[in-house]
């Protein structure tokens, strides 16, 4: 097939990040869960997400963006909005597609997701899609095979 290119459907409703952002007061508002949007513009560029959350919540952030043929190298990064503390930051490494942050929100209050290049890059490629929320995240299955005939109960990884 000539021109075909990669889609993507979001599991959630999609927050399109609003610039400027790059600071915490101009963070694009949004709630959770949903499928944040955006792109890295410019060398420096960080595009900023603010949310309300529960203490003791835990949320999950997976970033998608290069298996759709963006550029971005992703950065993930959430903070404390009252004082700024970063409570979680996860890099894209190396061999893998996405990014995976989860964290557990301390106190009922405002947070801030930032996005950013990892090598601080930025371009109309670096685009990304960040699905945001209180949902499980499979990453592993055992057993990884079963003997023909057998039966098992396959788990989910941790």
């Amino acid at each position: 097939m000539r021109g075909a290119r990669a889609g993507h459907v979001s599991p959630f409703a999609e927050v399109a990040e609003q610039e400027p952002n790059n600071l915490p007061a101009q963070a694009t508002a949004g709630s959770l869960p949903a499928t944040l949007t955006g792109t890295i513009n410019a060398r420096g560029d960080r595009d900023q997400f603010g949310f309300e959350g529960a203490g003791g919540q835990e949320l999950v952030f997976q970033l998608v963006g290069p298996h759709l043929g963006s550029a971005l190298q992703g950065r993930l990064t959430v903070r404390d909005g009252a004082d700024g503390r970063v409570l979680a930051s996860e890099v894209r490494r190396t061999g893998r597609n996405e990014v995976v942050l989860g964290v557990r929100l301390p106190r009922t209050g405002r947070y801030l997701l930032e996005v950013a290049d990892r090598d601080n890059t930025g371009g109309g490629n670096h685009f990304y899609l960040v699905h945001a929320g209180d949902f499980p995240l499979v990453t592993g299955v055992f057993p990884l095979a079963v003997r023909a005939g057998a039966e098992t109960e396959p788990r989910a990884g941790e």
